[in-house]
């Protein structure tokens, strides 16, 4: 049992192992989204003002005039130093715009399209692999499902089969031949953030 197993566990691994990587990686850095363009954009900041801030109606007539004919969905206000957002978003046209503005002065600071931003690129690499939606989204959800087998599959295949070896399940044998200290490497590690890929597993699926 334990062969066919350890089979099923290579085989799904190699099939889907580049995709989850992909998933992986977009999603690490999409997390880090608002870090990243803080310190890269810098029309997201404005100077602080004694004021207040300006109405959406205001906003809203000023983003309008640099991004005409298309459909406002929300106008966020951040803190006192940031720029604040009118966002344009259709599905049925695709589009998907933000408008950073100014909120003490309604000056139009930039307008970014956010499908073809490079987030958006990561985004859609995250949830379709760059593919159609249709095709790349069944990909990413039945790789993902596969990952979650594959994580049990690894459990069942780290488990000690006696109290001899349960000890040696829980470390690298650092003086032993690299292909034994690859496996365990990969057999340790994996042990560890067991609980890390279920949880990213299963609430990614969801």
């Amino acid at each position: 049992m334990r062969k066919i197993i350890r089979q099923v566990h290579l085989w799904l691994g190699m099939i889907t192992g580049p995709i989850v990587f992909i998933i992986g990686i977009t999603g690490a850095i999409y997390a880090f989204k608002e870090e990243i363009q803080n310190a890269t954009e810098s029309f997201r900041f404005v100077p602080v003002q004694n004021q207040d801030f300006l109405t959406p109606s205001s906003l809203i007539a000023s983003a309008d005039k640099a991004n005409p004919n298309k459909e406002v969905h929300a106008v966020m206000y951040h803190t006192k130093d940031q720029s604040a957002k009118v966002i344009y978003y259709s599905y049925e046209n695709d589009y998907y715009d933000f408008v950073y503005i100014n909120p003490y002065s309604a000056k139009v600071l930039e307008v970014q399209d956010v499908t073809h931003s490079f987030f958006g690129w990561i985004l859609s690499g995250h949830f379709n692999l760059w593919l159609p939606r249709e095709i790349g989204s069944v990909i990413v959800a039945s790789s993902t499902l596969i990952f979650l087998l594959i994580v049990i599959s690894g459990l069942i295949l780290w488990w000690p089969k006696n109290k001899n070896s349960r000890r040696q399940k829980f470390k690298i044998k650092r003086k032993s031949k690299w292909r034994r200290r690859n496996y365990d490497l990969h057999s340790v590690v994996g042990f560890y953030s067991l609980l890390f890929g279920l949880l990213l597993a299963s609430t990614g699926l969801i």
